[in-house]
């Protein structure tokens, strides 16, 4: 399924646009099972699908949540196919997110640290991340996908899955976020992206906006305005294409993470970054409209600003 334009009012947030390609994903059926906990290293399973499209995937999620291993960190990336091995070939693009516990189990995912343009009739592999006892993103009786799982640095044949999951032809939006602008990339190839799986509302002491494709233990910076008015504007010194997608309010500054998805918040995943905006319980706040925008410290960079900059995310209290 192709990606629906939104056409939208500066003033106004949209629900989440179709995804262009999923599978699974028209019911909130989900197996009760969780991954396995080993204790030499984290779950990494690939999962084979065709494009039934020639798109650009920006964004992913799966059906999944974890209650068990808090804090810590889950990722989805996109692969190409290896013909002589049949096999995950190369990582095109993804991310990382912070497990939130409080979501339960529900679509939740990240936007890419890439653009990662995707043919038609071409095969790919998703290849998801994750600590251990995760809820498994499988659907009881749904459409299956051939699946491996990697052991060191091999890849062994699992069993067909029936996986639970979207991909986006546009960054991850609900019904109360939008975004404004676009990323730009660092002097690496990685994208820093800012999005966020909680929902604005009331009195979320958990709400935070997270980004990822940050280089590990980078400076981050979360910048905070409030004007729905706001156009992306050029940067000046930054690197070409890199735009200031919000008004800026009040900067809040932290670093991009450097271990693994068993890391606890200080340490945290590597290129990640969260900022932690708990939203108070006050009933004056509803219809509150702010913006945010990360941006991260590019050590490879002869610009006069040396950062990378991420899109928008805009949100109003609900």
């Amino acid at each position: 399924m192709r990606c629906l334009l939104l056409a939208c009012l500066t003033t106004s947030l949209c629900a989440q646009a179709a995804p262009c390609f999923a599978g699974n994903d028209s019911s909130t059926s989900v197996t009760t099972s969780i991954s396995g906990y080993g204790f030499t290293a984290p779950n990494v399973f690939a999962y084979q699908f065709q494009a039934p499209s020639t798109g650009v995937v920006l964004a992913g999620q799966l059906y999944t949540g974890n209650v068990n291993l808090t804090p810590g960190f889950e990722t989805l990336e996109l692969w190409d196919h290896d013909p002589t091995t049949n096999a995950p070939g190369f990582r095109l693009g993804g991310g990382t997110w912070q497990i939130a516990p409080g979501l339960g189990v529900t679509w939740q995912g990240c936007n890419f640290d890439q653009t990662v343009p995707v043919i038609q009739g071409n095969d790919y592999w998703l290849v998801w991340t994750d600590p251990g006892s995760s809820r498994l993103p499988y659907e009881p009786g749904g459409f299956t996908l051939p699946m491996m799982r990697r052991s060191g640095v091999n890849w062994l044949v699992g069993t067909p899955q029936p996986l639970k999951y979207r991909l986006f032809c546009n960054y991850l939006e609900s019904a109360a976020v939008s975004n404004l602008g676009t990323a730009c990339a660092a002097t690496n190839g990685r994208i820093g992206v800012a999005f966020t799986n909680e929902v604005p509302n009331l009195g979320n002491a958990a709400f935070k906006i997270e980004g990822s494709g940050f280089a590990p233990g980078a400076l981050a910076v979360l910048a905070v305005g409030w004007d729905p008015n706001w156009s992306a504007v050029p940067i000046p010194g930054a690197a070409l294409g890199c735009t200031q997608n919000t008004d800026l309010l009040n900067a809040t500054f932290g670093l991009a993470g450097t271990g693994t998805v068993r890391s606890n918040t200080t340490v945290g995943a590597a290129g990640h970054v969260r900022f932690p905006f708990a939203i108070p319980a006050s009933p004056g706040l509803v219809g509150l409209f702010l913006s945010t925008q990360l941006a991260g410290l590019d050590a490879g960079s002869t610009a006069a600003i040396p950062f990378s900059f991420s899109n928008a995310v805009r949100f109003v209290v609900q």
